[in-house]
């Protein structure tokens, strides 16, 4: 997954953590064949939409990624 550094600050500011913000692996290359999923301006749900998560469930998954 991918994301502005916008959007990674924002985060980290949503859940309260006041840790500083590493950018570093926003400037990491991608590997070959990896899929890679901008999350900017996506819900929880329209991540695990893209991702096609099907054998769990979307409140558990929801619910880890938000403490992520």
């Amino acid at each position: 997954m991918t994301c502005s550094k916008k959007t990674l600050v924002k985060r980290h500011e949503k859940r309260g953590d006041n840790n500083e913000v590493s950018f570093e692996w926003l400037r990491l290359e991608h590997y070959p064949n990896d899929y890679v999923i901008n999350t900017d301006n996506k819900s929880v749900t329209q991540m695990l939409i893209i991702v096609d998560v099907p054998y769990l469930h979307i409140n558990t998954i929801s619910q880890q990624i938000l403490n992520l």
